[in-house]
């Protein structure tokens, strides 16, 4: 009886199986299939400071106005040089030299000199100019007056001086003075260079010049005046309106005198 019994359960049991799987397999719809969930991946360890740097937010202060003065660019400078060197040149007009001159004073071409070792030449040029005697070059004062004594170096009738000016621009100008000596009976030599005697002057003061031996003495208007090695000698007079008398005096050891009195005139200027 028991036996029965257990044999109508498992028969019923897997009827139950049976029916179960009929009803699964005419189903129309299909169980999806779960894919497993991806497994995170976990985050890297941070280290204090990175830690510390990602909890606290950044902030970024915003730039305060510089008060500092700006530096000055070579930009400017550099585009100016360029230009500068790109720009054409203003190419400035040749100056012209002036001409070159000289005036000779004293003495002229054609005086008669005595028995005289040396002469004195007196002129006027531009200052900046040099001059030169006998090619000795002598100075020139700032308002252009030259002189110079001159040796006579031969015993001719005739002696020729040359005059050179010359100029920073290479320029040259030349000119000759001839002297003659004169027969004299006196054996004291005494010669007036300047002023010429009949001379016509416009200002009421000249300086006589003049030569004779070195050892004589000379006497101007009765005034003892001094005379250099060569035998020049030279003495300012104030002239008085109308002819002038200027009386020169060489008297040596011997006493032996020579007398020159040339006459000269001043009128004054209008």
């Amino acid at each position: 009886m028991l036996l029965r019994k257990s044999r109508l359960a498992l028969s019923l049991l897997v009827i139950g199986l049976i029916s179960t799987a009929c009803s699964s397999g005419s189903a129309s719809e299909t169980v999806p299939i779960r894919e497993p969930a991806a497994t995170p991946t976990p985050a890297p360890l941070l280290d204090d400071k990175q830690a510390l740097a990602t909890a606290m937010p950044v902030v970024t202060p915003e730039k305060a106005p510089s008060s500092a003065v700006a530096t000055p660019t070579l930009e400017p400078v550099l585009a100016r040089e360029k230009d500068a060197d790109t720009a054409p040149i203003d190419v400035l007009p040749t100056i012209e030299p002036e001409p070159l001159w000289f005036i000779m004073v004293y003495p002229e071409s054609g005086d008669e000199i005595a028995e005289q070792e040396a002469v004195q030449v007196s002129g006027f040029t531009d200052p900046s100019n040099v001059m030169t005697v006998q090619d000795i070059t002598v100075d020139v004062n700032e308002d252009g007056r030259f002189t110079h004594d001159v040796v006579i170096d031969t015993n001719e009738d005739m002696f020729v001086i040359t005059l050179t000016a010359s100029d920073i621009y290479g320029q040259e100008v030349s000119d000759t003075l001839t002297l003659y000596r004169a027969v004299s009976r006196n054996s004291l030599p005494l010669s007036i260079t300047y002023p010429k005697d009949g001379a016509l002057l416009t200002k009421n003061a000249v300086t006589l010049v003049g030569a004779t031996r070195p050892d004589a003495i000379i006497a101007v208007l009765g005034e003892i005046i001094e005379v250099n090695p060569l035998g020049i000698f030279s003495v300012e007079i104030t002239l008085e309106e109308g002819p002038n008398l200027l009386e020169v005096v060489a008297t040596d050891l011997l006493g032996d005198q020579t007398f020159a009195m040339p006459v000269v005139f001043y009128e004054k200027e209008d």
